[in-house]
């Protein structure tokens, strides 16, 4: 899957490292809204929470391969 991070994105990125390193069981709606929306930004998708344990891991994987990328530059 190809992607652009743009400044904003890598400071979100940043920002929320911790909750994207995590591997907590559960994560909040408001963590869910926030993490799908940077995920969205990120690779130009429209996905939603939805309740899916598998959506939100493969979104949070995503998330974690841009966050390597940002944090090796």
């Amino acid at each position: 899957m190809e992607f652009k991070i743009q400044e904003t994105e890598k400071h979100e990125l940043i920002h929320l490292a911790p909750l994207i390193k995590s591997n907590k069981a559960a994560y909040s709606s408001i963590e869910q809204d926030r993490l799908y929306a940077l995920y969205n930004r990120i690779f130009g998708q429209n996905k939603v929470p939805n309740g899916c344990g598998a959506c939100l891991r493969s979104t949070l994987t995503s998330l974690k391969k841009a966050l390597q990328i940002v944090e090796r530059v």
